[in-house]
């Protein structure tokens, strides 16, 4: 086992799909007792996920945390209010959290995907074009869980039915947007990470 000396200072970030949370079943039984060790140490754990931060916050109260977490590949760090010592300029407030945004609006990237999916000839659906069961029933997650994961604001996940995901992908780079590959989705975001 580990051992820090009192004067270390260790925070734990950890994905949650598939790490802190079982992939098929989304349940975080199997984590819970190394949650509460370190809960119990006062060590920091601070989730960061493609999930939007209406999934996160339903989870991070089930767990009881109560530092930062990090949404949307990186497109925003939530801190509940007051938990830093400093002042940050350009925080929002939503809630109990204040926010610092670091992404892109996803307006934009769901237009940039409809322009590059244009450009590029093919086919492309996206959690802005699909309805709350159709997100179920692609993700397993429940109608209540699939509405939160619609509540996108930097990160736009999205299908493709052509192997031209390459080509969109530099379509987007080239408007200094970023694809990535996650379990079941590609992800349009700005860049962030």
């Amino acid at each position: 086992m580990l051992k820090l000396s009192r004067s270390s200072r260790l925070i734990v970030i950890t994905d949650v799909d598939g790490t802190l949370i079982d992939q098929r079943t989304y349940s975080y039984e199997l984590s819970l007792p190394a949650v509460r060790r370190l809960q119990a140490k006062r060590i920091p754990i601070v989730l960061c996920s493609t999930k939007t931060s209406a999934e996160i916050i339903l989870l991070w109260r089930e767990l009881e945390l109560d530092d930062p977490f990090i949404c949307e590949n990186g497109g925003a760090i939530y801190m509940p209010r007051d938990y830093l010592k400093v002042t940050l300029l350009g925080l929002k407030t939503d809630g109990p959290f204040e926010v610092l945004e670091l992404g892109t609006d996803v307006d934009r990237l769901r237009h940039a995907l409809a322009d590059a999916a244009g450009a590029c000839g093919v086919v492309s659906a996206n959690f802005g074009q699909m309805e709350v069961d159709e997100i179920a029933t692609l993700t397993g997650l429940s109608l209540d869980q699939a509405a939160r994961a619609l509540e996108r604001r930097y990160d736009e996940p999205f299908l493709v039915c052509s192997p031209a995901t390459a080509k969109m992908a530099a379509h987007a780079a080239r408007k200094k947007l970023t694809v990535t590959k996650g379990d079941r989705f590609y992800h349009l975001s700005g860049g962030h990470t």
